[in-house]
C-alpha cells in the first residue's frame, strides 16, 4: 500500500490489525517506517526493507510474528526503541555499517537470531534492553568506539560463547547488561595493551577470562557432507603463521599451513553410503600462540551420493520420450538431505508443480 503511513492514527487497543497475514514489503517511496506503524499487526512472514530507509520509528514492527532472515537496509541509521522487538527473525543478523543508534529493547525477544553480531564503528551506546533474550547469539564483537552497553543490553543472551572488544577503553557496562552470560565459560578478547584495564573495569571484572585478542579465522567456520568424498574451500585470516593443530583422521586439510590470508581445502573422506554420522573439528593455530579457531566438520550416511541426481516422474505417452525437467533445492544442507526433509520437500513441490495448467493436463 502507496498510502503516507503518517496519515494513520496511532493505535493501542481493540483495532490493532491483529489478524494480518504472511510477508510485508515496505514500497521504495517510503524512507522512513515511523512510530508503531505495524505495532502488533500479526505478519508472521517475512519482511522486506529496501536500501533507501533510514530511520526506523519506535515500536514500527514489534509484536508482530515475522519470520526469516532480517536483512536491514544498508544507509539505516537509526534503530529506534523496541523497533523490532517480540519477533522470531532467525539466522544471522547483519547491522549496517553506518548505524549510529540502537534504542532499548530494539531486538528483544528475538531468541531465533544465531551466529556473531558485530556492533559497528559509529555506535556510541547500545540501548537498554537492546538484545535481551536473544539467546541464541553466539558470539559479539564490540568496536573500537563504543562507549556504554545499557542495562540488560543481553540479559538471557545463554548462548554467547565469545565476546571480542575492539576498544582500548572499556566501554561502561550498566546494570544487568551481561545476567544470563556464563561469564566463566570463555575468554573476553580485548586489546593487548588493556588487559589489565578490562580486568579491573566495573561489569568486566565479572567475566573469569579476560586475555588479548589475536586474529584467526575460519571462513565457513562450518562444512557437512554426504558420504561421497567431498572437497570445500576455506578461507584462513590470521595475522601471522598459522597451522593445523589437530583435525578427525576423516579429514585432510591442503596446505596445512601457511601466512595471514590463506585459502585452504578441506577435504572430507568418503565413506559408505548408509554409514552413521560422525562429527568433529579441524583447529587451527596461531603459531608460536595459544590461540586457536575451529572449524566444525559433520558427514551423513544417506542412500543417495552427493551429485548424484533421481527420477520422481517419467512421461508415458508421446513420442519423444517426453520432456526432462530438473528441479532443485536452495539452502538445504547435508543434514536436511540425509534426514529425507530435502526428498519430502522436493517431491511436494513436484506435486505443486503437476496441479497447474497447463502441466497438470501434460503431466504423463
Amino acid at each position: 500500500d502507496h498510502r503516507d503511513l503518517h496519515s494513520f492514527p496511532t493505535r493501542r487497543s481493540s483495532d490493532l490489525c491483529r489478524n494480518l497475514t504472511g510477508n510485508l514489503v515496505i514500497p521504495q517511496t517510503l524512507t522512513s517506517i515511523p512510530d508503531e506503524a505495524f505495532w502488533s499487526c500479526g505478519f508472521d512472514g517475512n519482511l522486506q526493507l529496501h536500501n533507501g530507509i533510514i530511520t526506523i520509528g519506535e515500536g514500527a514492527f514489534s509484536s508482530c510474528k515475522f519470520k526469516g532472515e532480517l536483512i536491514l537496509p544498508k544507509d539505516l541509521q537509526t534503530l529506534s526503541p523496541a523497533c523490532f522487538s517480540n519477533n522470531e527473525f532467525s539466522g544471522e543478523l547483519i547491522l549496517p555499517k553506518n548505524l549510529v543508534n540502537i534504542g532499548k529493547s530494539a531486538f528483544a525477544g528475538n531468541w531465533r537470531l544465531t551466529g556473531t553480531l558485530e556492533i559497528p564503528e559509529d555506535v556510541a551506546n547500545i540501548g537498554a534492553g537492546a538484545f535481551g533474550s536473544c539467546r541464541n547469539l553466539e558470539k559479539i564483537i564490540f568496536s573500537s568506539s563504543l562507549e556504554s552497553i545499557g542495562n540488560d543490553a543481553f540479559e538471557g543472551c545463554f548462548g554467547i560463547n565469545s565476546i571480542v572488544c575492539k576498544g582500548t577503553m572499556p566501554p561502561d557496562i550498566q546494570s544487568g547488561a551481561f545476567d544470563g552470560v556464563a561469564k566463566d565459560n570463555f575468554t573476553v578478547e580485548v586489546p593487548e595493551s588493556a588487559v589489565s584495564l578490562y580486568q579491573s573495569a566495573n561489569g568486566w571484572r565479572e567475566f573469569k577470562r579476560i586475555a588479548a585478542h589475536h586474529e584467526l579465522v575460519c571462513r565457513p567456520s562450518v562444512a557437512c557432507a554426504l558420504s561421497t568424498e567431498h572437497k570445500q574451500k576455506l578461507v584462513i585470516n590470521a595475522e601471522g603463521e598459522w597451522e593445523v593443530a589437530s583435525k578427525p583422521d576423516w579429514c585432510e586439510v591442503s596446505p596445512a599451513s601457511g601466512n595471514k590470508k590463506t585459502e585452504v581445502t578441506l577435504t572430507i573422506k568418503g565413506m559408505a553410503k548408509n554409514a552413521d554420522s560422525r562429527d568433529g573439528k579441524v583447529v587451527f593455530r596461531l603459531k608460536d600462540k595459544d590461540y586457536t579457531h575451529e572449524c566444525s566438520v559433520s558427514q551423513y550416511g544417506y542412500e543417495y551420493g552427493e551429485d548424484e541426481w533421481i527420477t520422481l516422474q517419467k512421461a508415458t505417452k508421446g513420442n519423444n520420450g517426453g520432456i526432462n525437467i530438473v528441479l532443485l533445492g536452495d539452502g538445504f544442507n547435508a543434514k536436511d538431505i540425509a534426514s529425507g526433509k530435502y526428498l519430502k520437500d522436493i517431491k511436494q513441490e513436484v506435486e505443486y508443480f503437476f496441479g497447474i495448467e497447463p502441466y497438470k493436463t501434460y503431466r504423463d
